[in-house]
């Protein structure tokens, strides 16, 4: 009966312990892929007349879910594709101590940027 136990106990140890790895490789995963975006928005602020030019602050950028309305498509001329979807919001760290920022919308499935707000 004592072995029994220890090995109910043993197997539930090793259930558990699987469950709270594959937990972590998630949350790594949605890390990762927030730097990667992270990491376009910098290319592409790089390589374009953006006046915020502090890499650190688009690296430390925060990401937010932002659904895409009419006012959007109309005024970034966007792709209509996008009107009511959900895409991702980009705004340089610390972006609270300047009068005006610009975001950055970022498709979340090829990751790539798809417009400008300035000073939105």
């Amino acid at each position: 009966m004592k072995q029994l136990v220890i090995m109910i106990v043993s197997i539930v140890f090793v259930v558990v312990g699987c469950d709270s790895t594959a937990i972590e490789k998630r949350s790594n995963q949605g890390s990762e892929t927030d730097q990667k975006i992270r990491e376009n928005v910098w290319s592409y602020v790089e390589n374009s007349e953006i006046a915020l030019r502090e890499k650190e602050a688009w690296l430390n950028g925060e990401i937010e879910k932002k659904v895409i309305d009419e006012e959007i498509v109309s005024h970034q001329n966007l792709d209509e594709d996008y009107l009511n979807k959900t895409v991702l919001k980009v705004t340089p760290g610390d972006s609270e101590k300047r009068n005006a920022y610009p975001t950055i919308l970022v498709d979340p499935d090829t990751q790539e940027v798809i417009a400008v707000l300035a000073g939105y």
